[in-house]
């Protein structure tokens, strides 16, 4: 990812991102807040403008 140009390359949980309220979008967990496939490798990272 860094040899892309990423940055902020984060490992992350189903429910931590740097959007703000991620888990309320219920993209990767349930209403209920279970993860919604708890076996995932979750990565996060920034694209510059």
């Amino acid at each position: 990812m860094q040899h892309c140009g990423f940055t902020q390359i984060q490992q992350r949980t189903a429910d931590e991102s740097y959007i703000a309220d991620w888990s309320s979008f219920n993209l990767d967990t349930e209403p209920d807040g279970s993860i919604y496939k708890p076996d995932s490798f979750y990565i996060e990272a920034v694209r510059p403008d």
